[in-house]
């Protein structure tokens, strides 16, 4: 006589599982984004070098956002995608409106201007107005 093995979990759990595991998988494979990155300037060409965080949220997607940190020591930014729990480098093809938070002076200067993203590598001067004194 054989012994019978029983399994640990009922098989219909391990379907759930993998069910559930395919579902995310799927969903940020759909997920396709370019890289993107640049440098924030006051008007005139001033670099902003007292840091803050820039956002891209796409147009067509409004629920996808790029972002990134403005760096202090020259205002360069490189963008990344979270979605899904998932980190992704760069943005979604397709316009963006753009917001910026600066902290020094503490301000949200949400852009008129949409920024496109294009199926490249993109390289973009993001230009805010000039700090009130």
């Amino acid at each position: 006589m054989h012994p019978i093995c029983r399994a640990p979990y009922p098989t219909w759990i391990l379907s759930m599982v993998a069910a559930f595991a395919a579902v995310g998988f799927t969903g940020c494979a759909g997920l396709k984004t370019y890289p993107v990155k640049g440098k924030v300037v006051f008007k005139g060409g001033r670099p902003v070098t007292s840091g803050g965080r820039i956002e891209f949220q796409s147009t067509s997607d409004p629920q996808v956002k790029a972002t990134g940190w403005i760096e202090l020591k020259d205002g360069s930014f490189s963008l990344t995608t979270y979605k899904q729990g998932k980190k992704i480098e760069g943005a979604l093809e397709g316009p963006h409106s753009v917001v910026v938070e600066l902290r020094n002076p503490v301000a949200v200067v949400n852009l008129p201007n949409v920024y496109t993203v294009e199926p490249r590598e993109n390289d973009f001067t993001i230009e805010v107005p000039k700090p009130r004194r």
